[in-house]
């Protein structure tokens, strides 16, 4: 299957972003707009984890657009890419290392 991983950051790394909005739209279909937002769990005694796994079914690229309390980062992503989008505007590869 084919998926987009995105991992949404404070500025110096932070990983609580919960509540940030991230859109998705697929070029091939851009009158698709996937929303997500980042949430660590709802409902009683639930955690999971802060990344996104964004199905993408289709070929190209993708523009994602995450909006952060200074405004919004965008950036393209591919089917099976893994993303690390920083509120500073840095989008970086997912280090595979670091979990």
């Amino acid at each position: 299957t084919k998926r987009i991983v995105l991992r949404i950051l404070g500025g110096g790394g932070e990983r609580n972003q919960q509540g940030r909005v991230v859109r998705i739209v697929p070029r091939a279909a851009p009158d698709v707009r996937i929303t997500r937002a980042v949430e660590s769990g709802s409902g009683y005694r639930s955690q999971n984890q802060y990344d996104l796994i964004v199905g993408a079914p289709w070929n190209g690229e993708y523009d994602v657009t995450v909006r952060f309390a200074d405004g919004e980062v965008t950036a393209v992503a591919e089917p099976g890419d893994e993303l690390a989008i920083f509120a500073d505007g840095r989008v970086e590869d997912l280090d595979p290392d670091e979990e």
